[in-house]
């Protein structure tokens, strides 16, 4: 017996059955997380950055933030895709 889910684009999840022992996984890549603990590097203009994964979000110098990008903005001061930025996900990467 399979679970229906009604897709919305905030919540485009795979449909699993009841039984399976994994949870369903997100297609959207803006719910994509790594696991906790994770320590995301960036070097930026010549200054390493890094970044924890936290259960309440992202660590960047003592701060929690809720996303990737809002740290992309901090160290760079413009609007930037967090998970592009940091070289989670594919295409080009800030090369600075």
């Amino acid at each position: 017996m399979r679970t229906a889910l009604i897709p919305t684009p905030a919540t485009n999840l795979e449909l699993t059955t009841p039984t399976s022992d994994t949870q369903p996984k997100p297609k959207n890549s803006r719910l994509f997380r790594p696991p906790l603990g994770t320590v995301i590097t960036k070097e930026y203009n010549g200054e390493e950055h890094w970044v924890i994964v936290t259960p309440e979000g992202f660590e960047y110098r003592g701060v929690i933030y809720k996303s990737l990008s809002k740290i992309a903005q901090t160290i760079t001061g413009s609007s930037w895709s967090g998970p592009l930025f940091f070289g989670l996900k594919g295409g080009q990467n800030a090369n600075n």
